[in-house]
């Protein structure tokens, strides 16, 4: 193994895996230094996968937000109208476990503004909400408490969706409450009034159900709540991180990626946080930005894209969910993906077996992430591949975000048993927590050269590992770059 700009190095036999330790030059500085993850954001973006669990009344009548429009209004004012035959939560587990999520969300209420839990909160008459599980003719189950008992027994961190900004019912589009029109069934309010519901709601939702993950405000919060907001946030759920709410000098944010056919525009920064409500890939630690946002991608598994259960929907092909997953994992993003449960209350059969394939081509391909160490890398090494090893055409790259995203720049090389000339296997800016690359290689490939060309400071517990081309069974090929402590002799 040789490296280059290093000015030590050691190697460490790893079980059969080789890793090389070493010291190098690096590279810019920004002013403030490098924004830093929190414990919350931190934990989110190493998940990766996250599950994004659509059932809700939609299920019963049309995608949608909201799905209750003038046309089923009379059937889905209903409480009773939300009829699993056979809710079955350990059901949506054993697909969770299948693709490898590592926490799950539910939409505990969306857009009809029908809730998932027998709620305490009152209308402003004084009368119970009503229109939820355990209102006239509902199923009587608590199906939150239920799901949060089934992912907590599962191991799975668990969140919830509240949207604050829709309520069919309580007659409330885009946040602001419609002045007239108002349909049997509905609820005349006001807009504080709806406020008001909406804040003592999402009161019970973070305080009744244990510690939660994530907590998905659909875009964001309104100007109007959100003291109220992050206040209960601060005092009933410090530790989970918050997707799309847009909260100034919030802590734990997480932003979207700005698409939801999980296939965002590489490159994908975990720097720079959105406006509330917006999308993006956020910017380059270059351009001085002050705080750290990871970026989820949230997509479906229906096509086109639906987000609840919609009978007779053709789903992703296993070939686009890889790109999905390259897309996404694989550029520095968290994949959220779409869990739609059907009528019956468990994942359809169709959906379950594409969930099982993708997750057994996640393993075969990838395994499990490469650990690190503690210190800092080098500008660049190259790795001997054993000739007896498979044929490499795949790379992940991770930096550890823990010490922030710094590297703005890279290049792979290879040298294959057909040359001894270097020749271009990958390039990019972003890496973060994770930069998969796929290349077309000649002959099977001998050598491995990195070169990190760009970035902030130095980047901290890099780690290069090398894959076998499909049907994607790893090799025991790890580099793990670091750097001595400088009180070394």
């Amino acid at each position: 193994i040789q490296l280059h700009g290093a000015v030590r190095i050691a190697i460490m036999d790893r079980g059969g895996c080789w890793t090389v330790v070493a010291v190098g030059c690096m590279l810019a500085t920004v002013e403030g230094g490098v924004p830093l993850p929190t414990d919350a954001q931190l934990r989110y973006q190493r998940q990766e996968i996250v599950g994004l669990t659509h059932f809700n009344m939609a299920t019963f009548f049309r995608n949608g937000d909201p799905a209750c429009d003038a046309q089923n209004w009379a059937s889905s004012q209903k409480p009773s109208s939300f009829a699993p035959t056979n809710l079955n939560i350990s059901n949506w587990v054993a697909s969770y476990k299948a693709v490898g999520v590592k926490s799950v969300i539910l939409t505990a209420k969306h857009g009809c503004g029908f809730l998932l839990w027998p709620t305490n909160v009152t209308l402003p008459d004084g009368r119970n909400y009503g229109y939820h599980v355990g209102g006239a003719g509902g199923i009587g189950v608590d199906v939150v408490a239920e799901f949060a008992k089934t992912l907590k027994a599962a191991g799975l961190p668990y969140s919830f969706y509240y949207s604050l900004k829709d309520s069919f019912y309580l007659n409330a589009i885009g946040d602001n409450v419609k002045t007239g029109g108002l349909l049997p069934g509905q609820i005349n309010v006001t807009q504080e009034q709806f406020e008001d519901v909406s804040v003592a709601a999402v009161t019970e939702l973070w305080s009744r159900y244990g510690k939660l993950n994530e907590i998905w405000f659909d875009g964001g919060i309104s100007q109007r709540i959100s003291t109220r907001i992050v206040a209960l946030l601060k005092k009933l759920q410090p530790d989970a991180v918050t997707y799309g709410a847009g909260i100034e000098n919030d802590m734990n944010e997480v932003d979207w990626v700005g698409t939801e056919t999980g296939e965002a525009k590489y490159p994908i920064w975990s720097t720079g946080c959105n406006s509330p409500g917006g999308g993006s890939t956020g910017v380059s630690p270059l351009q001085n930005p002050t705080n750290f946002c990871p970026k989820g991608s949230d997509c479906t598994l229906q096509s086109p894209d639906v987000w609840f259960w919609v009978p007779d929907t053709p789903i992703k092909s296993l070939t686009q969910l890889q790109t999905m997953y390259h897309d996404t994992v694989g550029a520095n993003s968290v994949m959220e993906l779409d869990f739609a449960i059907d009528r019956t209350g468990n994942i359809d059969p169709m959906h379950a077996q594409r969930y099982r394939e993708f997750g057994d081509w996640i393993q075969s391909c990838y395994g499990t992430v490469v650990a690190t160490t503690g210190w800092s890398v080098t500008d660049s090494m190259i790795l001997e591949i054993p000739s007896s090893a498979a044929a490499v055409d795949r790379i992940a790259i991770q930096e550890d975000i823990a010490q922030g995203q710094r590297i703005t720049e890279f290049v792979v090389e290879y040298q294959s048993s057909d040359t001894s000339s270097w020749l271009p296997f990958a390039s990019g800016t972003a890496v973060g927590h994770k930069r998969i690359a796929i290349a077309t290689v000649t002959g099977q490939v001998s050598r491995l050269r990195l070169n990190m060309t760009g970035g902030v400071e130095l980047p901290a517990n890099v780690t290069l590992a090398a894959f076998a081309k499909a049907p994607c069974v790893k090799i025991c090929v790890i580099i793990s770059l670091q750097r001595f402590p400088s009180t070394l002799p």
